[in-house]
């Protein structure tokens, strides 16, 4: 029994919660263990103590609990190792300002709005019907932009900051996410330069809309560290510098059109650039089952087999 890492416990009835002791050590050598999940039952005894001998658990569910008192978040044990926490059913109202600091808690998830908000969380607040999740504060301590709105998405692990459509001049310091890559959207503004990329959370962005703006110029210094997602259609740029190129054949996806390129032969690299791009077809990652379902359907319809 030593040995496990997810351990379940729950009353057995529907209707009926009984009531679980929780005493001194109860989880003495239970020291592998990752998951703990509690169902239908009345705890009491739980202290920030009980989890002193949990020191590998991450993920912890209360499913339909009443507690005496939310103290044993307290736990220095949690405060080090707990990635997950799911509270749903449960009565009272928990403060988050128990999770601080909680340097590993990624995800809250509630049933219902059962919590008293806390400006300096990190972790997500999440929704069991909902993919999305709120956002309050990043792991560097900025908040989402003004004008701005932050959300999680679950599904694909992106972080997304949307400013678009603000006619904003110019960003603002970026929060850094606890978890998920994060995209950043200045669609529809009226920016002549992106920001530099010593800009708080801006060098760390993998995706980035920077569409239907006034672009006049590209430079290495104000673009993130690494791209996989880059989109400049309808800005008035002209030209790409070397430097620029180069940073661009590592960009798997990147949007151009709308824009006066200048293809004369002075400008022999760009046309060269766009050459190469043109002939490389890139699938998204999201996209790809639903192509490759799509193809086998095709060559069922027609009867093409493989030779």
């Amino acid at each position: 029994m030593n040995n496990i890492t997810q351990l379940k416990i729950f009353s057995g009835y529907i209707h009926y919660k009984l009531t679980l002791h929780i005493g001194e050590n109860v989880f003495e050598g239970k020291s592998k263990l990752k998951k703990l999940e509690f169902y239908s039952l009345k705890v009491k005894g739980l202290t920030a103590e009980s989890f002193n001998d949990l020191p590998s658990l991450e993920d912890l569910v209360f499913d339909d609990v009443d507690f005496e008192s939310f103290h044993f978040f307290r736990s220095g044990v949690l405060r080090d190792t707990l990635c997950y926490l799911r509270l749903a059913n449960i009565n009272g109202m928990v403060n988050l300002e128990y999770f601080d600091p909680y340097t590993e808690l990624k995800i809250i998830e509630f049933d219902r709005r059962s919590y008293i908000p806390f400006e300096n969380l990190t972790a997500f607040i999440c929704f069991e019907t909902k993919n999305f999740c709120n956002f309050t504060i990043g792991i560097n301590y900025i908040p989402c932009p003004p004008m701005c709105q932050c959300l999680y998405y679950r599904s694909s692990n992106v972080f997304s900051i949307n400013c678009s459509w603000n006619e904003l001049l110019d960003v603002q310091p970026l929060p850094i996410p606890i978890n998920g890559s994060t995209s950043l959207i200045l669609q529809g503004n009226n920016l002549t330069q992106l920001p530099n990329r010593s800009l708080p959370g801006y060098s760390i962005v993998e995706e980035l809309d920077a569409s239907y703006n006034k672009l006049t110029s590209l430079e290495v210094s104000h673009l993130p560290n690494y791209l996989e997602y880059f989109d400049v259609r309808f800005n008035h740029l002209h030209t790409l510098s070397e430097n620029v190129i180069h940073y661009l054949h590592k960009v798997p996806f990147f949007y151009q059109y709308g824009n006066k390129w200048n293809h004369s032969c002075k400008e022999m690299d760009l046309t060269f650039f766009f050459e190469r791009k043109s002939n490389i077809i890139r699938i998204h990652e999201s996209k790809f089952d639903p192509i490759f379902e799509n193809m086998i359907n095709i060559n069922s319809k027609f009867n093409i087999k493989k030779h």
